[in-house]
């Protein structure tokens, strides 16, 4: 299958390939709600937003990593686990990205920020709060997930119903101290790739991304 990054770890290359979609059909095939528009005539005439909407659908499903590895199920809950492999979808700003912030907070092309996987087809202006960040670091990884478990996605009107479903059984049976193994988050980053830059700005990015200067300054 085919994968947004490439990776010199195979492990990490069949992680993230598309056979780990097919493990999940119901799941995506609940990506693709009803777009037929209201009326009493020509009602099953898709709008010109709605097909562009299916074909940013069909790209962006296409081109997913999610935060999983094979050490989640050890150290985090099922709700966590859950998450981090079917609801969260990592990304790297696009030049798109970078307009979009320049009111807020401010970004880097190719800097890795986590979004909700669900609603990501959309434009920006088009989701739900929360429904994208951009830690600093590693480490605050795991408090913008945990914001985006606040303020996102329960209210993200792209989750399939039987996605939501599972969402807040899990969530519910989740005791508060079984979602605090914080190193997790940090170590699993990592793993798949994940560092800090602090020139010219905070942020993560991908290490096969950097250049040699860069390198440099993070092995130094």
């Amino acid at each position: 299958g085919s994968s947004i990054f490439t990776s010199s770890n195979p492990h990490l290359q069949q992680q993230h390939s598309m056979p780990d979609l097919a493990a999940a059909p119901s799941a995506m095939t609940a990506m693709t709600p009803s777009l037929l528009i209201p009326g009493p005539h020509n009602s099953s005439r898709q709008s010109p937003y709605d097909e562009l909407n299916n074909i940013n659908r069909q790209e962006h499903k296409n081109n997913l990593m999610t935060l999983k590895t094979e050490s989640d199920v050890i150290w985090l809950s099922k709700f966590l686990c859950f998450l981090r492999a079917e609801c969260c979808e990592v990304h790297k700003a696009t030049p798109q990205d970078v307009k979009e912030r320049r009111k807020s907070k401010q970004v880097k092309i190719n800097q890795v920020g986590i979004r909700c996987r669900f609603c990501a087809h959309l434009p920006h202006n088009k989701r739900a709060g929360r429904s994208s960040c951009f830690p600093s670091s590693v480490d605050r990884i795991y408090q913008s997930v945990t914001m985006m478990i606040r303020e996102h996605f329960s209210v993200c009107e792209e989750f399939p119903p039987e996605v939501r479903q599972k969402y807040a059984i899990l969530k519910q049976h989740t005791k508060k101290g079984e979602m605090e193994s914080k190193s997790h988050w940090k170590s699993a980053a990592e793993e798949l790739g994940m560092v800090n830059l602090e020139h010219p700005m905070l942020g993560i990015f991908f290490r096969k991304d950097l250049t040699p200067e860069q390198l440099e300054l993070l092995n130094s």
